[in-house]
């Protein structure tokens, strides 16, 4: 054994903890604008619904009405939002 007063500190595992929080500031910052988008998009969307009356209505979405049985799904308006979407992250990643 060393001579060393503080040899146990060679054993035990140091703290992470101070490294990790730059990540945890990174994720509050993009929780905090996600919601403003999501708040920013959902007043649109109430206050002005005839604007996006077409959303929703594209041809491609699949609607199926038969007596009292309704199936919808908006196939083409999903791979619209979808393309729209990835395309406004790779223009915020550059």
């Amino acid at each position: 054994m060393t001579n060393d007063k503080f040899w146990l500190a060679n054993f035990v595992a140091k703290p992470t903890f101070f490294a990790v929080i730059p990540i945890v500031q990174e994720i509050g910052k993009f929780a905090v604008v996600a919601g403003i988008v999501l708040v920013a998009v959902g007043v649109l969307l109430w206050k002005f619904p005839t604007w996006f009356g077409w959303l929703g209505h594209l041809p491609g979405d699949i609607s199926i009405e038969k007596g009292n049985f309704r199936f919808y799904f908006p196939l083409a308006t999903c791979i619209l939002i979808s393309i729209v979407l990835t395309i406004v992250g790779w223009i915020l990643r550059r």
